[in-house]
This record gives structure tokens, C-alpha cells and sequence, in this order.
């Protein structure tokens, strides 16, 4: 995705994505904020098993390192001349 929406793109996205997750009062992904939203992602046929497995930490460590090397990336990109 990143090929295709450039580097900008792939983290407002991503921002988008969370702001859609997340519980507005509290700023987080909650698992009452993503079960109410799981329907818009077409989850809503998930167990509540299944959705508290999606916010695991263990399963976020990758994508999350990956989206700490992006973020890096574009902050050098972006604030180095």
C-alpha cells in the first residue's frame, strides 16, 4: 500500500483507520469501540474471542516496528534537508 499511496499517504491512512477504531471520549481502540465499529469492516460476524485477539500486543509487535521504521523514514524524509 505504501507503493501505492506514497509514504504521506500510507500515514494518513493509517491515522484514518484508528480515528474509526477508536473511542472518541478516549482517545484509544477500546473492545467496545471495535466491537461497535466492527460491522463497518465487515467483522461484524466476529466473536467476541476474535476481536479481543485483534488488539493482542503480541500481534501488533510487527506491524508495530514496521510502523515505527515508516514514521522514522518519513520524519528524516520530511525534516532533514
Amino acid at each position: 500500500m505504501a507503493d501505492w499511496v506514497g509514504k504521506e499517504g500510507l500515514i494518513r491512512e493509517l491515522a484514518s483507520g484508528f480515528r474509526l477504531l477508536m473511542d472518541p471520549s478516549r482517545g484509544l481502540i477500546t473492545f467496545d469501540s471495535l466491537r461497535y465499529n466492527a460491522s463497518l469492516l465487515g467483522l461484524g460476524a466476529m466473536s467476541d474471542d476474535d476481536l479481543r485477539g485483534l488488539r493482542d500486543p503480541e500481534l501488533m509487535d510487527e506491524p508495530r516496528r514496521w510502523l515505527d521504521n515508516i514514521v522514522a523514514q518519513a520524519s528524516r524524509f520530511l525534516f532533514t534537508g
